[in-house]
This record gives structure tokens, C-alpha cells and sequence, in this order.
């Protein structure tokens, strides 16, 4: 009579590599998720900024200048540029992961002001843009 021994440890063996395998697939489901979680987190932070820096450029009707003086940053060619860290205040762009740019528009309307925001990973990704527009006097 042959033992059946060697056939119970062989579908244990199967058993075994299915389960690792199922279990590997898993983590890397989390581990992405956790990386797509972070990233969703970071555009939904930098669009908040970027409504407050974009309502404070309309609220000083297009003045770069005085908006600067509230959040920082500085002007290069009509743009009022920004660099914000992970806790999101305002940094140095050697120590920043995101960038707001606002760069004033033509407007073809009389009396009525324009300027683009943009908002970019520090490598220059674009994370999204809007189009920004106020009454001027």
C-alpha cells in the first residue's frame, strides 16, 4: 500500500504559491493605491492654493505686487510665480513640490482684466489650469 503523504504536501505546495501570489498582487494593488491616494491629495491641496492666490489676485484687481506682499513668490515677466513645500507654505523653489504661476491675459473686453493660472509638479508636470477674470474700474 503507497502513502499518500507525498500527494497531500505536493497540493499543499500548490496551495502555498497560489496564496503568495494572491498576496503579492495584493500589496501592489495597496502600495498603488496609497501612491494614487498621495497624488490625488496633492492636486486637491494645490487647487485649494490656487484659488486662494487666484481670489487674492482678483481681489487686488491684477497687481501682482500687492498680492505678492500677502503669499510671497515673485514677478518674472508679468507672472507671479509661487513654490509651496508638502505642508503647503510658501518655500524656496529648491524646496518646494509645486508651483503656482499667474501670468496676466489680453483682454479683448474693455474694463474687464484676465490672467491664466497654472499650477505644476516641481518637475514641471502640469497639474491643471484656469482662466481667471475680474472687473476693473
Amino acid at each position: 500500500m503507497r502513502s499518500k503523504a507525498p500527494l497531500v504536501l505536493m497540493e499543499q505546495l500548490i496551495m502555498l504559491v497560489v496564496f503568495s501570489i494572491a498576496a503579492a498582487i495584493c500589496v501592489r494593488t495597496f502600495v498603488y493605491s496609497d501612491q494614487l491616494s498621495l497624488k490625488n491629495e496633492l492636486r486637491d491641496q494645490a487647487l485649494v492654493q490656487a484659488q486662494t492666490l487666484a481670489e487674492t489676485y482678483k481681489y487686488y484687481k491684477g497687481d501682482a505686487e500687492k498680492a505678492m506682499s500677502e503669499f510671497g513668490g515673485n514677478i518674472d515677466n508679468n507672472t507671479w510665480v509661487t513654490y509651496w513645500n508638502s505642508q503647503w507654505q510658501s518655500c524656496e523653489q529648491n524646496q518646494s513640490q509645486c508651483k503656482i504661476e499667474i501670468a496676466e491675459k489680453p483682454s479683448d473686453i474693455q474694463g474687464l482684466g484676465k490672467a491664466e493660472v497654472s499650477v505644476f509638479y516641481i518637475d514641471e508636470k502640469v497639474i491643471f489650469n484656469f482662466e481667471l477674470a475680474w472687473q476693473e474700474e
